[in-house]
């Protein structure tokens, strides 16, 4: 078939989202395309037949002619760095003629299946066509980077053994601090001052131990529940002095009134989570120059002295915000773990759970929906309903909205920045967001859970911080075996036994709905995935992590480190 002189390669990518056939009766396919130099300037693509054939898996052979096939072509441009240097484009709409071999139209869609351009036309399913550029449809560009994109990058093979290694250390390090707080044959103990949150026995002199990142609807508030319990169990083992242990959620006013208790004592100002200093009249000077971290180390400004909130003298806390915010309180050092949840099962979660309170019984695709188009309010009547003026930003005080957008993302970012568009529905710097909360997962936590294993993650957790344990007493055996140290106590009291325990228990569990959406379609289930595009990417991270940790915990019980 000759092509018009116009003519130059675009890369394309195949793609079967079912059956969807049209008023002529034929079959679906999607097919990515992509620009090969930037031109962007086409209406219609005329196709080899036989490459064409070849793409689609054979769906159609020659007899196709006497039927009129609608395709659906989801353009994705530059879904891939790789390609065009991270640009993004418009979905549109195209049909494939008669006789198979000619594109045309170019208007714009969204919600059909996209797929990831691979590097080069070599790639597995990657074809190479001629498509006539005749300049009728201009595909601009998006000022938005697409909520659909997998921005999830696996380990390298080294990475993963970087990780594996930091992991080791992990437990290294848990292993010394027992060793190091065994009872001498005097009675007298000692504790290894740096690490008492990985032994058995905390230190009620020693803050900033131990903390925990609590995103709603993972399994959070039960692990807060036995992290409680095990620090009212360190009465009986510290001759009754109390361990400190504090919480702050941005859920309701605290970490806001935390944060303007903290700026006034540095006469400053927040707006926007943003540090200003105010000028000599006490208003805050809204610029650049004038904008400051309260946790950069360098202006060596005097946080812990300030002990806002209490926050400098708790032993160990429960964090319901943002890395951000456990940063500006001087914990970003600190040992930590999170738990991470699947995000579709964690909104359907959080739906039944504020289902009536947050949501008034509304079908979930319609919350999410209002949610997409900024027409979402913190509450309203019928009339007021409306009357919504688009808002696309959601506020941090909206909790009922920004639980669902990609919430676990943006309580793993650490940059003030990124914080501040990360509830913005027509997602920015996605890309961004999505890399520094996966970056902060895999290096800022000591150790972490996924919900959907959530025996295994609490077990793996109880290994790492041995004071979580269920029965200390136990523990005392069952490391006496494992590090072959018969007779040692591992600084528990002379005595002490552990009658009461603290077992692991489910609490605050979603409820089954009585009114809205009883149970998920896909289409509920693809709306979720579009605001919590970059969750489905931490979500992925920590199955890959939790996988590794599982690995070295085998290394570590079976005494190889």
């Amino acid at each position: 078939m000759a092509t018009a002189p116009s003519t130059k390669p675009y890369r394309a990518v195949a793609v079967t989202i079912g059956d969807l056939d049209d008023e002529d009766g034929g079959d679906g396919t999607s097919i990515t395309i992509m620009d090969a130099d930037n031109n962007n300037n086409f209406d219609s693509a005329h196709l080899m037949s036989d490459q064409m054939e070849a793409v689609a898996g054979g769906r159609w052979a020659s007899s196709t002619s006497q039927f009129r096939f609608r395709i659906v072509v989801a353009s994705i441009f530059a879904i891939t760095l790789l390609v065009v240097g991270g640009r993004s484009y418009h979905n549109k709409r195209y049909s494939l003629s008669s006789d198979a071999t000619h594109i045309s139209g170019g208007e714009d869609i969204t919600g059909y299946n996209n797929m990831e351009l691979a590097p080069n036309a070599d790639d597995t399913n990657q074809e190479i066509f001629d498509i006539d550029n005749d300049g009728g449809d201009i595909l601009t560009n998006s000022e938005e980077e697409s909520p659909t994109d997998d921005y999830f990058v696996p380990l390298t093979a080294d990475e993963r053994e970087d990780m594996k290694e930091m992991l080791r250390s992990t437990l290294r390090e848990t292993k010394n601090a027992l060793l190091s707080s065994t009872i001498a044959s005097d009675g007298n103990h000692r504790y290894l001052q740096q690490s008492p949150q990985r032994t058995l026995v905390l230190d009620s002199d020693l803050p900033k131990q131990f903390m925990h990142m609590h995103h709603m609807k993972t399994g959070g508030t039960s692990l807060d529940g036995l992290i409680s319990c095990s620090i009212k169990r360190q009465r009986n083992l510290l001759n009754g002095t109390s361990i400190s242990y504090s919480s702050m959620s941005e859920c309701g006013s605290r970490v806001r009134a935390c944060m303007d208790d903290l700026a006034r004592q540095l006469n400053a100002s927040v707006i926007d989570n943003v540090f200003y200093h105010n000028d000599a009249t006490g208003s805050p000077q809204v610029d650049l120059q004038s904008s400051f971290d309260p946790a950069d180390e360098a202006l060596h400004l005097p946080i812990d002295d300030l002990n806002v909130c209490t926050t400098s003298e708790a032993n160990v806390m429960s964090y319901c915000a943002s890395l951000h915010t456990v940063r500006t309180f001087g914990w970003k050092d600190v040992d930590k773990i999170t738990i991470i949840r699947n995000p579709v099962d964690r909104a359907w979660s959080m739906y039944r759970f504020k289902l009536t309170s947050c949501y008034k019984c509304q079908e979930l695709k319609d919350v999410l929906r209002k949610i997409e188009n900024g027409t979402f309010p913190n509450g309203w009547t019928e009339e007021e309903e409306e009357e919504v003026t688009p808002n696309f930003v959601y506020g941090a005080a909206n909790s009922c909205a920004v639980q669902m957008i990609g919430h676990q993302a943006t309580n793993l970012l650490s940059s003030i920045d990124l914080y501040n568009v990360a509830n913005d529905v027509r997602f920015p710097r996605e890309r961004e967001i999505v890399n520094e909360a996966v970056r902060n997962l895999r290096k800022e936590f000591t150790w972490i859970g996924i919900t959907d294993r959530i025996e295994e993650s609490i077990d793996g957790m109880r290994s790492v911080f041995p004071f979580l344990a269920e029965n200390l007493s136990d523990t005392v055996i069952a490391l006496q075996d494992m590090f072959q140290k018969d007779g040692e106590r591992f600084a528990l009291p002379k005595g002490y036994s552990d009658d009461v325990g603290c077992a692991f228990e489910h609490r605050n569990a979603g409820r089954e709905p009585t009114c809205g959406t009883t149970e998920l379609d896909d289409e509920t289930i693809a709306l979720i995935e579009k605001l919590n595009h970059r969750d489905v990417a931490v979500y992925k991270a920590a199955v890959e992590r939790f996988d590794l940790q599982m690995e070295v915990l085998d290394e570590y019980r079976s005494g190889n480190l």
